[in-house]
């Protein structure tokens, strides 16, 4: 019979092994509003593979930046290429020389089922004209510091950091990374796929009435506040996303979650980044996201910077992010569920 290409729901409800719930609780203290602020203010400010020779120096300078953060905490880093050719009418007005840039992942090895893998990603370009300190410094950082804190402290599964490149023009990176790396590994048998958690622009949050703006298609409250995020599915993979739920309140209860398990099929406004070429392959992905433009009207102008965002809501949320993968790559017996919801429910 053909080789499974990710794990069977009785996997996925994480029934399989049984670490102690100490071991899902890292301590995530040190991801701080500062420690994400440092990560963002080191992104070069042009860094695209549009827009000029400048743009393009600046991403090829993330990506070694990122390889020498990676490497620093102990990491052995693996790349892959990745050829863009602008269109004609490109931004910037280069022509159609190909542009050669580089997906970056570094593997925090499973102890116990290093095969089974949840991947954790942020693309780090931008679109030119932007410094991108919410599209996307503020993924790249949330991502980069669970790498940080989670050094040399493996879950029973493997957690994948993964930076795609080249997302703002057609999601380059992540669709090259799904049909070339890893569809090959989890029809090879390789490896099992347990889901992707993707981070992209997810920094702004306010608790003005009104600040909350919806897609066409989504029913939503026009006078709702823009101070939650956006945990982004669909009916099909529900189970999946309420795993990310789960393991995101147990490390920050307080973190409000709009989630859309609920929608048959996904609107075409959460395509955007990505998760979508997992979602496209038929793999378990969610996206969160504070919604990018229907919130932050920054998105994609020369004013989105670091002083428009809200750190510490920002930092509470990328805990909240991380605990979600160490959730996902830290199965439970029923016996531990069964107690981590009765200590909830007494609390």
């Amino acid at each position: 019979m053909p080789t499974p290409r990710f794990l069977l729901p009785a996997i996925l409800s994480f029934a399989c092994a049984s670490p102690t719930l100490a071991e899902q609780r890292r301590d995530l203290s040190g991801v701080t509003p500062e420690s994400l602020a440092g990560v963002i203010s080191a992104l070069p400010e042009q860094r695209a593979v549009q827009g000029g020779e400048a743009y393009i120096e600046g991403l090829r300078a993330t990506e070694d930046w990122l390889i020498e953060q990676l490497e620093g905490f102990g990491y052995k880093v693996q790349t892959q290429e990745v050829r863009y050719v602008p269109h004609r009418r490109a931004r910037g007005g280069e022509g159609r020389e190909v542009v050669v840039t580089r997906n970056i992942w570094a593997d925090l090895p499973g102890s116990q089922t290093p095969d089974e893998v949840v991947i954790f990603s942020a693309h780090f370009d931008a679109v030119p004209g932007s410094p991108g300190a919410n599209d996307n410094g503020s993924g790249v950082a949330a991502v980069l510091e669970g790498a940080r804190v989670l050094a040399g402290e493996p879950a029973p599964r493997t957690i994948r950091f993964m930076f795609f490149t080249a997302e703002e023009f057609g999601l380059i990176g992540s669709r090259q990374y799904v049909a070339q790396v890893l569809t090959p590994k989890l029809e090879s048998g390789e490896e099992r796929f347990i889901g992707c958690v993707n981070l992209d622009v997810m920094g702004y949050y306010s608790d003005e009435p009104g600040s909350q703006r919806h897609p066409r298609g989504f029913p939503g409250d026009p006078d709702a506040p823009g101070d939650f995020v956006a945990v982004l599915s669909f009916a099909a993979q529900a189970d999946f996303l309420r795993e990310v739920a789960t393991g995101m309140r147990r490390a920050e209860p307080e973190v409000k979650i709009l989630s859309t398990e609920f929608l048959p099929l996904p609107l075409p406004d959460m395509m955007r980044s990505d998760h979508a070429p997992f979602w496209n392959a038929g793999l378990p992905a969610v996206h969160l996201t504070d919604t990018a433009n229907f919130r932050y009207d920054h998105y994609h102008r020369s004013t989105d910077t670091l002083d428009k965002l809200n750190l510490p809501v920002y930092a509470q949320v990328s805990r909240a992010a991380i605990g979600a993968v160490v959730h996902l790559a830290s199965p439970e017996s029923p016996q531990e569920r069964d107690a981590e919801d009765d200590a909830g429910a007494n609390r």
